[in-house]
């Protein structure tokens, strides 16, 4: 009678065990897949990042600023007759 328990006991056990491994082999796929997706999506976000710092490079030229200064302002570069330099002790 002890001897049936305890191979009942061994065989639920085992049971048990191989139900876990299958659960956490499961989990572990899931979450390797979720992590992928998450590096996918960092890569874009890199990606987009970079255009985006190139294109705020662009804008912020100064030789872009001058030009839509000149254009749509309509202003200009005083003469050296009219500016004057302050010396700061």
């Amino acid at each position: 009678m002890k001897n049936v328990f305890i191979a009942s006991l061994l065989v639920f056990l085992n049971v048990i065990s191989a139900i876990s491994v299958i659960f956490f082999k499961h989990e572990n796929k899931e979450l390797y897949k979720d992590l992928e997706q998450l590096n996918e999506e960092f890569y874009s976000l890199q990606t987009t990042y970079g255009r985006l710092q190139l294109e705020q490079s662009a804008y912020i030229a100064p030789g872009r600023i001058e030009g839509l200064a000149r254009e749509k302002l309509e202003m200009v570069k005083p003469s050296p007759k009219h500016t004057k330099r302050v010396i700061v002790p």
